[in-house]
């Protein structure tokens, strides 16, 4: 049974408007992970000028995926936490690619309010909204072949179960 996953990542302020990303990503994850189909939200026709035409596409893309992998290493912007909010909703897989490296995480982090040092910190939302965080795509490749075998052995969150514990 083939796998669909969708590719969630920053578009917008890169000079490749992310082809580069997703094209390693699509290469990595592909040469390990056998049947596999991408959704890139760089190839679609829809109409730019139309807001809640971007959205339907891309919640619609979130929701026909099987996985969706988000590339944590670049700094996104306001699409991604939606189509993560998205993907929960519809009890999707959320892979989250997050190298040391990343904006949301640090080594050691001193926290605001409490001046509390805490280590291999991840962004509180990333990190609640994520099934799994691994720190490259061909780690990423290696937990889309185990749910591949059996997609029941991944505890995938829903939005009720995140919503549940607030």
């Amino acid at each position: 049974m083939g796998l669909t996953v969708y590719l969630a990542g920053r578009i917008t302020g890169l000079p490749d408007k992310g082809h580069g990303w997703r094209s390693t990503y699509i290469e990595e994850i592909g040469r390990t992970v056998k049947d596999v189909r991408f959704i890139d939200p760089l190839v679609r026709e829809v109409d730019e000028s139309d807001c809640l035409a971007i959205v339907r596409h891309d919640a619609q893309s979130v929701k026909s995926s099987d996985v969706i992998v988000v590339n944590g290493d670049i700094q996104f912007a306001m699409g991604v936490p939606m189509e993560l909010v998205i993907a929960k909703y519809f009890g999707k897989l959320v892979i989250s690619v997050v190298g040391e490296e990343s904006p949301y995480y640090k080594k050691e982090y001193q926290s605001g309010l409490k001046r509390q040092l805490i280590s291999d910190w991840i962004h509180p939302w990333l990190h609640t909204f994520s099934d799994r965080i691994v720190k490259s795509p061909s780690d990423a490749a290696m937990v889309l072949n185990e749910y591949q075998q059996d997609q029941r052995a991944n505890d995938i969150k829903t939005l009720p179960d995140i919503l549940g514990k607030i």
